[in-house]
């Protein structure tokens, strides 16, 4: 199985590499998404770059390409709303989080730090590909 990580993504998640046993890691730019694997596209975002994301509109065409170009997509948040360091209002985050998941049918998932990031990430793979992709 191979997981293709956009070339733009910190190296710190190098360590995703090494929790990976028997899956090809591969760096390489990406048109959609940070990582990939066969139908499964995932976007890490750090929490201040979730709320940048909301507020110039990013998130929005990134959500849309992603449910153009893939089957099964996730968002991972690394990180607390209640950590941000944006001004962004925290009911504009929940409502953008709400519409996500209503709207856009996205999954959306929160996590704490890089390790629980790479944790998640491979489980998702593995559950998804379960599925008979």
């Amino acid at each position: 199985m191979k997981i293709l990580c956009d070339d733009r993504e910190p190296k710190s998640m190098d360590v995703f590499a090494q929790m990976t046993g028997g899956m090809e890691f591969k760096r390489k730019r990406l048109k959609t998404g940070d990582y990939v694997c066969g139908n499964i596209c995932a976007e890490r975002k750090e929490i201040n770059d979730f709320c940048a994301s909301i507020i110039d509109g990013r998130l929005e065409s990134q959500v849309k390409k992603m449910k153009r170009d893939f089957k099964y997509n996730y968002i991972i948040v690394v990180g607390r709303v209640k950590d941000r360091t944006s001004e962004i209002n925290e009911n504009c985050i929940l409502g953008k989080m709400t519409s996500l998941i209503v709207k856009h049918d996205m999954k959306l998932l929160f996590v704490d730090d890089e390790f629980q990031f790479c944790y998640v990430l491979k489980s998702l793979i593995e559950k998804t590909i379960n599925l008979k992709i």
